[in-house]
């Protein structure tokens, strides 16, 4: 793992902590797309919204299907 990587944690599959984020790229209530330095990492699900964010990380709630992670 680089230093550089996204970090993501889910408790069960409701919530979902991402770390080490660049940016939000796509935000709707089924897909959240976040960006890093050299990945993607794609959120899909249903009801999904992003309950707060800040430089260092942010907090997804609703019900995750899937993550995906994209280069």
């Amino acid at each position: 793992m680089d230093i550089a990587d996204i970090r993501a944690a889910m408790t069960g599959d409701h919530e979902l902590t991402i770390e080490n984020y660049k940016g939000i790229v796509e935000y709707q209530d089924d897909r959240i797309l976040v960006c890093g330095r050299d990945q993607k990492l794609l959120v899909t699900g249903c009801e999904l919204c992003i309950d707060y964010y800040s430089r260092f990380d942010l907090h997804i709630l609703g019900r995750i299907e899937s993550l995906q992670w994209l280069r």
